[in-house]
């Protein structure tokens, strides 16, 4: 039986419920590793002030979001698959 590693790429909390439905209602491989993912994207070009700020903000509510979103998965599939997370910096696109 293969381990299954699979990615749950989250941007906000407005699909939380649906991607938390959807994954806790699969059929995992036991054993399975769960990565729930949000990255936090380079701010536009605007005062240094600004983007550390908004860095901050945008890793902090990450962080919140990937927490919430892993802990309701753990809930249910917690003797079933492992489940990590991850909050990242840079472009969404150049991410796994």
């Amino acid at each position: 039986m293969k381990i299954e590693k699979v990615l749950i790429a989250v941007d906000d909390i407005l699909f939380g419920a649906a991607i938390t439905e959807f994954v806790t209602g699969h059929n995992w491989t036991p054993g399975s590793m769960l990565l729930v993912l949000h990255v936090v994207q380079p701010v536009p070009l605007t005062p240094p002030l600004f983007i550390e700020q908004s860095v901050e903000d945008e890793t902090r509510q990450g962080q919140d979001l990937v927490r919430q979103i892993s802990a309701d998965i753990k809930a249910v599939l917690q003797q079933t698959c492992s489940v990590d997370t991850r909050v990242e910096w840079g472009f969404r696109k150049n991410r796994y």
